[in-house]
């Protein structure tokens, strides 16, 4: 996997920190590929049930952007901080676009 950001102002901790990052990146991409199911499956399915899952699903994504915005917000200003405004904006354009959705799904 081609990296896109530097973890070099972690320091010797770099390393375990990439590997945390690429798991959670692989449960948040697993989680969008069940809320992408859950979106088409709405069509042929019991809506009720279908959307009381995906609101489920999405406030768990939510829970889910906590730490690294946190985690961000903290500590990676003392990085690169092209690489703190890019990751810190992807992270709240995902939250932003979960409440939109939660919206959506709750109407």
């Amino acid at each position: 996997m081609t990296e896109i950001i530097s973890f070099d102002f972690l320091g010797s901790e770099a390393g375990s920190q990439r590997e945390a990052v690429n798991l959670w990146g692989m449960i948040s991409s697993g989680m969008g590929v069940v809320v992408l199911v859950s979106c088409l499956s709405l069509r042929f399915g019991k809506r009720r049930i279908i959307k009381t899952f995906l609101v489920g699903v999405l406030i768990f994504l939510f829970m889910l952007q906590a730490p690294p915005i946190l985690l961000w917000s903290i500590f990676g200003s003392s990085g690169d901080i092209k690489d703190f405004i890019f990751v810190l904006s992807m992270h709240v354009i995902l939250v932003v676009t979960i409440v939109r959705t939660l919206i959506i799904a709750t109407r």
